[in-house]
């Protein structure tokens, strides 16, 4: 129970990340390097929204060096436990290190690393640019706008429906997603409607 809410925490540590705004030179440069050498910027869409999303990340088995990461992003650090690998190839087991990482979302917070560590990249500069571009075009929405999002969709496939109990005839409500698995209004009447069911076939 406890694990979960930490990770919640840390997701939403994730999306509500503040980046260092006025970062000095030597942190520009090492988080550059960082995110060419141990990094990546991915642009991907939700399959549940179909919001577009824009992720910078950075991952090491180096807990201090992804930490200091998480630090210019404002974010919190992220692990995945070691597990065991078993090779097919070689006929051997490998016994791989916990790996940490740190996720930077949002569309502003993207913004200020961006713009912060741009002239100092070199392999991921076009990726870089074209998600500054995205940004520029697609300017973020109120707080508010995701959760509105995400309560329409939720609407959508769990709705409410009225339907008649074939055995009281009265109306009820039941969610949308159940129309066609529910029947009757309460389990006396689904108890009672079956039984009577039973005595027509007889």
């Amino acid at each position: 129970m406890l694990e979960n809410l930490t990770q919640k925490l840390k997701n939403f540590l994730h999306f509500k990340a503040k980046p260092k705004a006025n970062m000095t030179e030597a942190e520009k440069a090492w988080l550059a390097s960082a995110i060419d050498g141990e990094g990546s910027i991915m642009k991907y869409i939700r399959k549940k929204t179909g919001a577009t999303m824009i992720c910078i990340m950075v991952c090491n088995t180096n807990r201090d060096y992804v930490a200091f990461a998480a630090k210019l992003f404002g974010t919190a650090v992220s692990e995945r436990p070691a597990r065991i690998i078993f090779e097919k190839k070689y006929g051997i087991i490998l016994h791989a290190k916990t790996i940490y990482t740190a996720y930077l979302y949002g569309f502003l917070g993207l913004k200020t690393v961006l713009t912060q560590i741009m002239p100092y990249l070199i392999i991921k500069t076009e990726k870089a640019k074209h998600a500054l571009e995205y940004i520029n075009e697609n300017p973020p929405k109120p707080p508010h706008y995701s959760l509105w999002l995400r309560l329409k969709n939720i609407g959508k496939e769990y709705g409410h429906i009225f339907i008649i109990c074939p055995n009281c005839q009265k109306e009820f409500r039941i969610y949308l997603s159940l129309k066609g698995k529910v029947k009757c209004c309460s389990k006396k009447c689904r108890l009672e409607y079956y039984k009577k069911q039973q005595k027509q076939e007889i």
